[in-house]
């Protein structure tokens, strides 16, 4: 008889479970304003990824958790104590173009590209006493000298101060 209970008892709560029954969204709400809140974003940031700080160097955005020490012109340096390999991933999603070599001690970007800005950058993250360095450098060629320019060989050797040989025009000029 007690069998007989329990069976009619499982029975009655599998069938109860196989109803539609609609579903309602609940949205928490605030306790004073009785306000519906949106549920929170979900992180999009992937593990290990690091997160852009304010700073640049040469339009490159440095990473949050690295600090730029210096920054004269057309070269940069940030130093942090984050692994080289993060910095070398969050770099390569912000340049284009060029030349990328990974090597035991240091990870080289050569003539890539930030974003619309065609500066060709040399960008190297290495290890150093226990901190990662990011040094950014422009490699943009400085512009010719002022003056027509040269056109033949020979004008170009007497211009730099040599003859068509190599030796010097005015040796008292050599240092």
């Amino acid at each position: 008889m007690q069998r007989a209970a329990i069976y009619a008892t499982a029975l009655a709560l599998v069938t109860a479970c196989r109803k539609d029954v609609p579903q309602v969204e609940v949205m928490p709400t605030t306790a004073a304003a009785g306000v519906p809140t949106a549920p929170k974003p979900v992180d999009h940031l992937a593990a290990g990824e690091l997160v852009e700080g304010k700073e640049k160097i040469l339009g490159l955005a440095v990473p949050r958790e690295m600090k730029q020490q210096y920054f004269f012109g057309n070269e940069g340096l940030a130093v942090g104590e984050v692994e080289p390999e993060l910095v070398a991933n969050f770099v390569r999603a912000r340049v284009s173009g060029g030349k990328l070599t990974v090597g035991a001690s240091q990870t080289l970007f050569e003539s890539v590209h930030v974003g619309a800005d065609m500066r060709p950058l040399r960008i190297k993250i290495e290890r150093a006493k226990g901190k990662c360095l990011l040094e950014v450098r422009d490699m943009t060629p400085p512009p010719p000298p002022p003056g027509p320019p040269a056109q033949t060989d020979a004008e170009r050797w007497r211009r730099a101060g040599f003859d068509p040989n190599g030796k010097p025009i005015d040796p008292s000029q050599l240092k």
